[in-house]
């Protein structure tokens, strides 16, 4: 098998909860893994988990911990030594506002736009790559084929058989989904597929915190409403934002990077057009995607044909 030149880690949070939805990855070359690995790790270690988790304890000490891992991944980032980029989605938009919605294929779908984005656009075309997701993510992975061909928003050039074959079309030698305890980055992912989700989900409550943040008469009856844990959550967020505002848009609330090609990325998926739908299952069971109801047909009777071409797209 072919030595990966890089390496991806991802987690997804929310996944089937709540209005916004996301998936994190951290990317960077096999050569600055260790380093960058051990960075994480000593962030980690003045916290008392054992695992970091966005649905985890939350207390001051955790939440500096937190603050570290942002300054870690910013200077690296700076050096273009790795990559963070979210993709967040809401699922009240027009793409997923869609009747049976079936949420489990809607998220092999993203992690398709996340990958196609991360491993073609962002790191040299020549790359060769390792993606190691969280072992507890839905994604079908001997399925990513269909998803990348009947997803696609444009037409995906190398058509070919499940397997080796197709993922080293994308520069991928293997996908091994992996134990988050045994993976700093994982972690990492777990935590920043969290708080964009966050950003989004609470960006009204976060704004009159921020601007009430001064110990006023108003933000302390606040103050008395909201949980601890809610209050560190902010504070997370406004530190982020502090650290990487040269790529964060400040007229938005929810996480949203200026410039998708900045080493800081947080992508809130927009609907591409009017056939552009999440998956959705049919009354006789199968699951489609609206947009490309008419191509996925093609594609059946092409294959039972035996003529292995697909329709032009």
């Amino acid at each position: 098998m072919t030595r990966p030149t890089h390496i991806a880690f991802s987690d997804e949070s929310c996944w089937n909860d709540g209005q916004y939805r996301s998936i994190a990855m951290v990317s960077l070359r096999t050569t600055d893994l260790k380093a960058m690995a051990a960075k994480c790790d000593e962030c980690f270690r003045i916290s008392a988990a054992r695992e970091f988790k966005w649905t985890g304890q939350w207390n001051p000490t955790r939440l500096r911990a937190m603050k570290r891992v942002v300054n870690t991944l910013d200077s690296a980032a700076a050096e273009r030594l790795c990559r963070l980029d979210v993709l967040t989605w809401n699922i009240k938009d027009s793409r997923h506002n869609v009747s049976d919605r079936v949420d489990d294929k809607n998220l092999e779908v993203m992690y398709y736009h996340l990958c196609r984005n991360v491993f073609r656009n962002r790191w040299p075309p020549n790359s060769e790559w390792a993606l190691l997701p969280d072992r507890h993510s839905l994604v079908d992975w001997r399925n990513l084929e269909e998803t990348l061909i009947l997803g696609a928003s444009s037409r995906v050039s190398a058509w070919v058989r499940p397997g080796e074959e197709f993922l080293r079309s994308y520069g991928v030698v293997s996908v091994r989904p992996a134990v988050s305890g045994k993976h700093t980055l994982i972690q990492v992912c777990d935590l920043f597929a969290g708080l964009a989700a966050f950003s989004w989900q609470n960006a009204e409550p976060y704004r009159i915190w921020n601007t009430h943040r001064r110990p006023t008469l108003f933000s302390l009856h606040e103050r008395t409403k909201r949980s601890a844990r809610m209050t560190l959550r902010f504070e997370l967020l406004q530190y982020a934002r502090l650290q990487w505002k040269e790529w964060i848009c400040p007229t938005e609330f929810g996480l949203r990077t200026r410039n998708p090609a900045s080493p800081i990325n947080f992508w809130l998926y927009r609907p591409q057009h009017h056939r552009d739908k999440a998956p959705f299952r049919e009354p006789g069971g199968r699951i489609v995607r609206a947009r490309d109801r008419d191509r996925g047909q093609a594609i059946r009777m092409a294959r039972r044909s035996g003529s292995g071409s697909p329709p032009p797209g």
